[in-house]
Parts: structure tokens; sequence; C-alpha cells
């Protein structure tokens, strides 16, 4: 094999450009279009990371793919996005918009303009309210109706009462619980315990409500109810249902009447009990609802 050997004089030729001058970086953050770079600053652009290869001013950063120009170099590319991550747990309660204003002991107001939020949609009956009332006390309410007229959402509620200072009104995620007892046929000629099945609740709840609704409704004289905690009521004012109607006023549960807030203990037996009606033309086919929430929603955020 031929050797070649390499004059001196030829040396010079061999060499490439100077280089960057050596050196740790120095880090100078989020590339700014207005700073003067000097070689070996470090910046991030698009999620790339660059270093200066000569003093720059203005001189972007190659976009990708590019790695390299005149002034920069690429050091770190920018990784892949990751997967999308679990949802976060959902607040249970939240501030009622609106600035909830009292009307009266059993109903209260938000604004709503041009009725843009739709809150009469977006909290229809069943839905659960609380509030601290004046000098403080926990209080909660069942939203009986919701309306809207003139930049104002009305609702009616059952429950708590709402006494003037309240403060602090919150909306909760869920929805009130409700059970149901069907009475079919005619009713009683006379009163009547034990109607129906039993309602035994896994854990300590509040009671809202109650309702009565028939498929067809009494004569005369109307039909009453009464619901019981191991024998004894929950409802000083009765669920019942007048003469000629089908449809029964809500009426509020001793649990949540007033300012009061008495839970009804896990593992109750709640029964049904029917006190009196006509005689000869009770009504037929009953219907009673009752509503409720646990006492650990309360604690819940």
């Amino acid at each position: 094999m031929q050797q070649r050997y390499v004059l001196r004089s030829e040396i010079g030729s061999l060499y490439g450009p100077q280089g960057v001058a050596g050196g740790a970086m120095a880090w100078k953050g989020d590339y700014d279009g207005g700073t003067t770079y000097q070689a070996n600053d470090a910046v991030i652009h698009d999620g790339r990371g660059f270093y200066a290869i000569a003093e720059t001013t203005g001189n972007t950063p190659p976009a990708y793919p590019a790695t390299t120009s005149a002034y920069w170099e690429l050091f770190a590319e920018k990784g892949i996005d990751g997967s999308d991550g679990v949802d976060g747990e959902k607040l249970l309660w939240d501030d009622m918009p609106g600035t909830p204003t009292r009307i009266s002991n059993t109903s209260f107001s938000i604004t709503d303009t041009g009725n843009a939020n739709l809150y009469d949609q977006r909290f229809p009956p069943g839905t659960i309210i609380s509030w601290e009332k004046y000098l403080g006390g926990w209080q909660a309410a069942k939203i009986v109706s919701a309306s809207y007229a003139s930049d104002t959402v009305t609702f009616v509620i059952v429950g708590n009462t709402i006494a003037a200072g309240f403060t602090d009104m919150k909306v909760c995620g869920w929805a009130a619980k409700e059970d149901l007892w069907i009475v079919p046929g005619m009713m009683p000629a006379a009163a009547q315990t034990g109607m129906g099945r039993q309602v035994i609740w896994p854990e300590d709840r509040y009671v809202f409500s109650a309702r009565v609704l028939y498929g067809t409704g009494p004569t005369t004289t109307g039909g009453v109810w009464d619901i019981n905690d191991d024998g004894s009521t929950i409802f000083t004012s009765k669920p019942s249902i007048s003469a000629g109607s089908t449809s029964g006023t809500e009426v509020v549960s001793d649990s949540l009447s007033g300012t009061n807030t008495t839970a009804v203990a896990a593992a109750s037996r709640i029964t049904l009990d029917y006190d009196s009606g006509h005689a000869t033309t009770p009504g037929a086919d009953a219907y009673i609802f009752i509503w409720s929430m646990p006492v650990s929603w309360r604690y819940r955020s």
C-alpha cells in the first residue's frame, strides 16, 4: 500500500472553521426576541432547547423539524405528549350563582340576565341547596319549582326556612333521593297502618318532604297519610290530598322543619299509614313520594 506524506505547508488547509468557544451553557429561560444572547446562552422555544452559537438579537430559534440555524443549535428535543390523566373528583357543593336574595321563608331569587345561563333549567325541582343561617348554623332545602321572568329566576323550596341574613348559599351536584310507595286499587274505607313496604336506609338521612298523588281523586272528603320513623311520625303536617283532587301539596318533614336539622338514623324502619279518608269514595291508586339526602353529603366539599 502506497503511503502519502503531508507537507507542513499543506496542514493549514486541513483545518475546519473556528468552532464556538467552549464552556458551560448559561440558562436564560424562555426565548425573548428583544434579548441579546451570547454564544452558549441556552433558551427554550416551542418546548425545544437551543443554545446560541453566536451573538444574536431577534433571530428566533428554528421551528420544528429544523435543528440548526446560523445562530442556534438544538440540544434538547421536545418530548411527545403524554396520555390524558384521570379526571379529578368533582365538587359536590358549588356556590349558588346570581346573588341569592331572600323573598320569603320558602322562596328566593337569583339574577340571570336574558336567561343566558338557564338557571331555571340547571336547578330544577329536586335540586338540593344549603346555606348558613344568620349567626351560623347549616341549613338545607329542596327546590320545588323554578321559574324565570325579567332577568330573575325565582325558586320555591321545602325544608329549612330562609331567614333574613343568611349567607354562603350552595347548590348540590346530586339531586334529592326519592322513595315511592304505590298503593293500587281503591283506598281503604277506614284508617290502616303499615301500608305497603318498609323503607330502610343504610345511612343517616335528612328528610325534606313528602307528597301524595292519586290516580282517581276522593270525593267529599280528602285522604290523609302519615310517614313514620320506627313508629313515630316525622310529619306534623300530614301528606294529604283534597276532595276532588288527584295531586296533593308537598309538605315539609319535621326533620328539616323551621331551622331544625334532625336526622333519621340509619336502619330505621320508615313506614306508611293511611290515617283517614272517605268511607265510600276514598279515591284509588295512590302514589306517596318522600325525598331525603344522606347526612354524609353535608360534610363533603
